[in-house]
């Protein structure tokens, strides 16, 4: 049985968690071995994926009014709100994964891992074969149009509507996969802050507790991810502990994060 580490966060603002996963990847040649980190956002914030350029994405004015703060992603991707649901993190060197030779087998066994947890409470999630997006957008509209537009490979439908969105990251022979799975309702509401007219994106996402007709507590489902992972991988965890140091670098880490869009938000 292999040995992961797994690091259960709480909610944490959005630039401290984007530092808090660009650490662990930058530190995986050490650690050598694959990390599983469980987190929310509190308060709600925006990601941008890694090549976006907020000027084209984001209404610089509704960011600054309602104080959603902006950071950036160490993974690709495209525009995502955080509220109401769960985020993982899969980080691993690739000669440590099974199946982490290349992008597919990677990402087919973490969507298999999640499908496991969302069938465990019920829920029959498709892991999608192909990319589908709303409205036929066009290849230059997908680089400002929100996660929850699309659908892309491997990642998590119901009902033939978006439930969990992921990207990844590979670099030096290792790899980072994050994304979030919709608790409830709340992520769609990035329309208020998107360039361009996306009022019909309530349509093409569902939640677990829009499929479930009752809400399912945070952590309870956090379990039921826990042991998607454990049945699909036949891992064992071992809590990661950080030290002071480590704690005190992913701060720095966020700082400079939170710096990033400041000057791009309307005073």
């Amino acid at each position: 049985m292999s040995r992961w580490y797994f690091l259960d966060d709480q909610s944490a603002s959005g630039s401290l968690n984007m530092a808090y996963d660009e650490y662990i990847f930058s530190m995986l040649e050490k650690w050598r071995r694959p990390v599983l980190r469980l987190y929310s956002f509190d308060p709600p914030a925006i990601t941008l994926g890694y090549h976006q350029q907020f000027e084209k994405v984001l209404n610089a004015e509704a960011v600054h009014e309602d104080g959603i703060e902006v950071a950036r992603r160490i993974t690709g991707g495209r525009a995502l709100l955080h509220k109401n649901e769960v985020t993982y993190c899969v980080a691993s060197l690739s000669a440590d994964f099974d199946s982490g030779t290349d992008m597919t087998g990677s990402f087919l066994r973490i969507s298999a891992a999640l499908k496991r947890a969302l069938g465990s409470i019920g829920l029959a999630a498709e892991v999608s074969p192909r990319r589908s997006v709303k409205n036929s957008v066009g290849r230059g509209e997908r680089l400002v149009s929100p996660c929850l537009a699309s659908v892309t490979r491997y990642e998590l439908t119901i009902g033939g509507k978006k439930v969990a969105g992921s990207a990844q990251r590979r670099r030096d022979g290792a790899f980072l996969q994050h994304g979030s799975i919709l608790l409830g309702r709340g992520s769609e509401d990035i329309v208020r802050y998107l360039r361009g007219d996306w009022s019909d994106l309530k349509s093409t996402v569902t939640s677990i507790d829009d499929e479930l007709g009752r809400e399912i507590p945070r952590d309870a489902f956090k379990e039921r991810l826990l042991e998607g992972f454990i049945d699909e991988f036949g891992v064992e965890f071992e809590a990661l502990e950080l030290s002071a140091d480590d704690r005190r670098a992913i701060e720095e880490m966020a700082a400079v994060k939170k710096a990033e869009f400041v000057n791009l938000v309307r005073k």
